[in-house]
């Protein structure tokens, strides 16, 4: 399968043209997301390192801060 597609999957060898697309890729393929991101709850700057798959259509994962997490 080639890359030459407008979404890609280094990592597992995908790509596709369509976002439905890529959105189910992200719900069976487990991969790492490392970033800076608002928290979703009080909107604090998280830096984040996250492992898994995406699922309910999200594109990237939703993280919280330490003090949301420990409430």
């Amino acid at each position: 399968m080639g890359l030459d597609k407008t979404f890609k999957d280094f990592n597992n060898d995908f790509s596709c043209d369509t976002l439905d697309e890529w959105i189910a890729h992200l719900a069976t393929v487990e991969l790492t997301y490392t970033g800076n991101s608002a928290c979703v709850t009080c909107g604090d700057s998280v830096e984040f390192s996250w492992t898994g798959k995406l699922k309910n259509g999200k594109t990237y994962p939703q993280v919280l801060c330490e003090g949301c997490k420990s409430q």
